[in-house]
């Protein structure tokens, strides 16, 4: 009796060694599992997801609750149109397997990271979204949003035009402006406190010359602005407040 007990205890623990290494790779967020998941949806203009592989990127942290298994994911969906917004960002949850749970931005190129401004693990999303409209005027819009409690809330927000194709500068005339925004977290003041700060870049179109090439930026003084993100004792930030 004691042989055959021992005997079923081996080969129990054999069973869960062996299995165990798949029980962990149902749960593992790859991009093919965010393909998967989205293949199984349809977009707003009533196609089924086609992401492009290449263009998927996750990290993966808590954002709606302590210790949530969740996942920032952003790509680009190859059946949706300019007009919708093809590039998207989504949370998604690990319930027993990986689930898409809301869309928080769309636009045609996208950009997040985490910050953990509490340093507890609750992180908000700072995004950068970015739109080409027809002549090539490319503005962009920077927020950063908090997901606790599972409602998007927008803390902060900027917008401006990123001129990022020097080469359709023709399309613009005689003074109309550029404005880009350069924005980062860190603590200022050694207070292990977070900070934001904004830089606010701005140009303006200047004739110069003959012709659609015959323009120039010119650019005013930087200006920057700097914000304190107000974190409660669980670590979650509430709310930005401007540093005079």
């Amino acid at each position: 009796m004691k042989r055959f007990t021992l005997l079923s205890v081996v080969l129990s623990v054999f069973f869960l060694a062996l299995c165990a290494p798949f029980a962990r790779a149902e749960t593992t967020l790859t991009a093919d599992v965010v393909r998967a998941v989205f293949s199984a949806q349809i977009n707003e203009e009533g196609n089924p997801y086609d992401l492009d592989p290449a263009s998927i990127s996750f990290r993966e942290g808590s954002f709606t609750r302590p210790g949530a298994r969740e996942a920032l994911v952003w790509f680009f969906d190859r059946n949706q149109s300019h007009a919708a917004g093809w590039a998207e960002l989504w949370l998604m949850r690990d319930d027993g397997g990986w689930k898409s749970v809301m869309v928080i931005e769309q636009s045609d190129r996208m950009d997040a990271r985490l910050i953990d401004a509490g340093g507890k693990g609750i992180s908000a999303v700072f995004l950068t979204a970015t739109h080409q409209a027809t002549g090539g005027f490319v503005s962009s819009y920077w927020a950063l949003v908090s997901l606790y409690g599972g409602t998007p809330s927008t803390l902060y927000s900027a917008d401006g035009s990123d001129f990022a194709f020097w080469d359709m500068y023709k399309e613009f005339g005689q003074g109309q402006g550029i404005i880009l925004h350069q924005i980062g977290f860190r603590d200022v003041w050694g207070d292990s406190a977070m900070e934001l700060i904004d830089t606010e870049l701005s140009g303006t179109f200047v004739k110069t010359g003959k012709g659609e090439s015959g323009y120039e930026v010119r650019w005013t003084p930087a200006a920057t602005t700097t914000y304190r993100l107000v974190v409660d004792k669980d670590g979650v930030i509430k709310r930005v407040e401007k540093i005079d």
